[in-house]
């Protein structure tokens, strides 16, 4: 599996995004990132429609870190959405759940969907990151491997 160039977070929390991005800055220096701060935002970003309808050449994520706790459209309203996509769509990026919920409910739901290659508790850490980045030959792990 291939290391992807760009990486999008998904958190309604500024400082959590901030975090983040810094630490794939330090992981991974050669990737590039955004954040939003909404599920509606995100799939906005990912289809280049709402805000974004009008940014051209905006580099699309190989890689997504999904919150679930995330406003009027949480994480699972996305999950729904998403899903709902072409396959050829959902296969340019790779999706995780990164949420501070260590709840084994959230974490079987999750397993629910197809596209969610794992599911992960913050804080997110260099060696989850790294593994995330290199395609994660896991399914569903805990806070701190």
């Amino acid at each position: 599996m291939t290391i992807p160039s760009f990486v999008l977070f998904v958190d309604d929390d500024p400082l959590s995004n901030f975090v983040n991005r810094l630490l794939l800055a330090q992981t991974a220096p050669g990737i590039g990132s955004t954040a939003v701060e909404s599920a509606r935002e995100a799939l906005d970003y990912l289809t280049a429609s709402g805000k974004y309808l009008e940014d051209f050449g905006l580099p699309q994520p190989g890689l997504v870190f999904l919150d679930l706790n995330l406003g009027v459209m949480n994480g699972w309203d996305f999950l729904d959405e998403y899903s709902l996509y072409p396959n050829t769509f959902r296969n340019r990026s790779r999706l995780y759940i990164l949420t501070a919920s260590p709840n084994p409910d959230d974490r079987e739901q999750a397993r629910q969907y197809r596209d969610v290659l794992g599911y992960l508790v913050k804080p997110l850490s260099k060696k989850n990151l790294a593994e995330c980045l290199r395609g994660g030959g896991f399914e569903f792990y805990s806070e701190k491997k």
